[in-house]
């Protein structure tokens, strides 16, 4: 089970544990303010989703719940996330905002991901165009902003694939590879430790099967060779090359 905050065109997911921390970083925050009205609701609304079971903290913000809905309250919401984020782009994030939280660098990264585009569903269900605040900036070095877009879009993409088996219209081969050139695009701007090696890799294999299904079998070895290329991991790059002899050997007959 997961905590899901739907928009109209994708979610952001949370595991329990984690959006149960992320409401009570919400709170922790706001309690800290001297709050007017709409910020008092506000407080109100999150708390009472921190009293229910797991699967019930996220909600739906295309259209927002009717206790948020209101002049003013999402706003501050987006406000609170941006905070939140502010804080999880230091090197040691305040403790005392999470329970049971311990960040590391990759952790925080992958927060920050998800609190990027939470903070755009958020400004998006503001009615008012003029009220909703403008897309915030990490403030992060140059290769941790990298791998923080990577990890947007690699979401993004899980997204639309859970979505996509709930729908009646199949995503196109075409579509598949275009998005696959925009993650290994923004993977190249990242720092190439062993994990964005690994999915580099699966980035390429997976467009080297895409490229297999429109029946540009030159292409679709070219990206396994590369595939093969940058993969650490001895089992999966055997797997890969022999494939490559394999798709290879089938050209040539």
């Amino acid at each position: 089970m997961a905590e899901h905050f739907c928009g109209s065109d994708y979610s952001v997911h949370f595991s329990n544990g984690a959006c149960e921390e992320l409401f009570w970083a919400w709170v922790r925050l706001l309690e800290r303010e001297r709050l007017d009205r709409e910020g008092t609701a506000l407080l109100a609304f999150l708390r009472s989703r921190l009293g229910r079971a797991d699967g019930g903290r996220g909600f739906g913000l295309d259209p927002p719940p009717p206790e948020i809905a209101a002049s003013g309250r999402l706003p501050l919401l987006a406000g609170v996330i941006e905070r939140f984020a502010a804080e999880l782009c230091r090197e040691k994030p305040d403790s005392t905002l999470t329970d049971v939280i311990d960040w590391d660098r990759e952790l925080q990264i992958n927060w920050l991901a998800k609190l990027i585009d939470l903070h755009e569903l958020v400004c998006l269900a503001i009615e008012n165009a003029s009220d909703r605040p403008e897309k915030f900036v990490l403030d992060l070095p140059a290769e941790d902003r990298n791998e923080c877009e990577l990890a947007r879009l690699l979401n993004r993409r899980s997204d639309r694939e859970r979505r996509a088996k709930q729908s009646a219209t199949p995503v196109t081969v075409d579509e598949t590879i275009a998005r696959l050139d925009e993650l290994l695009d923004a993977a190249s701007h990242c720092r190439l430790s062993r994990d964005i090696r690994i999915t580099i890799a699966a980035l390429f294999s997976d467009r080297a099967s895409a490229k297999l299904q429109s029946g540009n079998a030159d292409e679709a070895i070219a990206d396994l060779r590369q595939s093969a290329g940058i993969d650490p991991v001895a089992k999966t790059r055997q797997m890969t090359l022999d494939t490559i002899e394999e798709l290879a050997g089938e050209s040539h007959n």
